[in-house]
């Protein structure tokens, strides 16, 4: 509901759901990383684990209604019927009476043992409740992972206020790893030449906040350049002049400077003999 009104036509409503979805984030219960694969591999995990620990006949029982679920809703009723009889291993001859059906010898088969359970009420209650809740995590990750174009189109808005609380937003969406949230950043780089000087403010306490605060030297230069992976001619140009900002506030130390030109000099050699990393530094 808070991403559809991401489009909505007033600037307030807009406001409003920025600062919702920024809450969500920061009130989610699924941890501090809403990395979506991470999500998948352990729901597969967990969802296989929990079949296996299911009695016999409950996964006799589910498989049977996920099959009574692909049956086309215009098949005729003894398709159904045929369907249903092979999946229990029934006759599919005679009438619904047993007319025609060939009776069983059952005189001498042994009585049927007791299932086994494959794991106790308790663990597979809990282990249920782990499958739904990474359901829901999934669901969550990929909804706000797709809201990160609608993100990128509210930082063209003529509202300048649309502009600073996308950006706000962004920061807390490659914080949590939202998938995509990184590449998002880098649209938001041309903004450092946005007429308005709260939005020049806003890109470079991004850029500070995600890059550089609390890293030593070595990993401030190593976060700026990888800013340059992926970037385009004007996202380039775009970086260099929020350097240009940030030196010109004493927000980057000597110490990172340097940083830069010691990965310049030696970065050919580290990409075997292209200029690639010398040019990013």
């Amino acid at each position: 509901l808070a991403i559809g009104r991401l489009e909505d036509k007033s600037a307030n409503v807009r406001k409003a759901a920025l600062k919702l979805l920024m809450a969500l984030l920061h009130h989610n219960p699924f941890g501090p990383e809403l990395r979506t694969d991470r999500f998948q591999a352990t729901l597969e995990a967990e969802s296989a684990r929990l079949q296996e620990m299911l009695p016999k006949t409950e996964r006799s029982d589910e498989d049977g209604q996920r099959a009574l679920e692909t049956v086309d809703e215009n098949s005729a009723p003894d398709e159904v019927r045929v369907k249903l009889e092979a999946d229990e291993g029934q006759p599919t001859g005679g009438n619904a009476d047993g007319e025609g059906a060939v009776p069983m010898d059952t005189t001498n088969s042994p009585p049927p043992s007791p299932a086994r359970p494959a794991g106790s009420a308790t663990a597979v209650e809990m282990l249920r409740g782990l499958v739904a809740s990474l359901e829901v995590a999934v669901k969550f990750a990929e909804a706000m992972s797709g809201a990160l174009p609608v993100l990128t189109q509210l930082l063209a808005s003529s509202s300048v206020t649309d502009v600073q609380e996308s950006v706000s937003l962004l920061v807390t969406c490659v914080q949590f790893q939202i998938q995509g949230s990184a590449a998002a950043v880098r649209r938001m780089l041309p903004l450092v030449f946005h007429r308005e000087q709260g939005v020049k403010d806003a890109v470079m306490d991004a850029i500070d906040e995600l890059h550089l605060q609390g890293s030593f030297p070595l990993a401030q230069a190593a976060n700026l350049v990888s800013l340059t992976q992926g970037s385009s001619l004007g996202e380039l140009g775009s970086l260099e002049e929020v350097v240009k900002q940030l030196m010109l506030r004493d927000r980057i130390p000597p110490a990172t400077i340097e940083a830069l030109w010691h990965t310049a000099g030696y970065a050919g050699d580290m990409k075997d003999g292209t200029a690639e990393g010398s040019a990013a530094a």
